[in-house]
Order: structure tokens, then C-alpha cells, then sequence
């Protein structure tokens, strides 16, 4: 279980994600379990939607929280390992108000 920085983050995102209508793996629901109840509290155990960046070989996959945030773990598609999760405040990010 690993918290990816803002950096290590953003570098996952590639200018044109591709939504998909992909079944979440095994992996990733394994991993939500590791992830501290602290740090996934408030969040769906459903994700919202699977964003593919086919272009760097991620998929992100979104798990809705308080509104505009998304718990997302990060998954390195070809060798199909989580690289980490991160928490997306776009309120904070765009100054949206809650």
C-alpha cells in the first residue's frame, strides 16, 4: 500500500485520458482493502468510473468520496500491479467551494 505524491501522481495522467467500461481487477480491489480505514473513510467501495492513459500504460480507477473527490489507485496496466493510490480533491485543486 503506498500514497503517491501530488508529483508521482500527476505523472500518471496523460492530456486526453480514455473512459472505459472495464471490470475493476482482483488487484486493485485487494489493494483497497490494504489501504488504511483512516484514509478510505468516506469513500464508495464501488468506483465511479476506470480512466485508461493507453499512452503511459495506467488506469486509474476513480472511488467517489465527499463531493469532487475521488480516492483513485493507480494501476500499471501491462505488468497489472498497483503502482499506489492517491487522494483528488478537486475542490481544492480548481478552488471549488464545497
Amino acid at each position: 500500500m503506498r500514497l503517491l505524491t501530488d508529483a508521482e501522481f500527476r505523472a500518471t495522467i496523460q492530456a486526453r485520458p480514455v473512459l472505459v467500461a472495464a471490470e475493476v481487477p482482483a488487484v486493485v480491489r485487494a489493494y483497497l482493502k490494504s489501504v488504511p480505514h483512516a484514509q478510505r473513510r468516506g469513500f464508495a467501495a464501488t468506483p465511479e468510473a476506470v480512466r485508461d492513459m493507453p499512452e503511459l500504460g495506467f488506469r486509474h480507477v476513480l472511488f467517489p468520496g465527499p463531493r469532487n473527490v475521488f480516492l483513485v489507485v493507480v494501476l500499471e496496466v501491462p505488468a497489472g500491479v498497483v503502482l499506489g493510490h492517491h487522494v483528488l480533491d478537486l475542490n481544492q485543486l480548481y478552488g471549488v467551494r464545497r
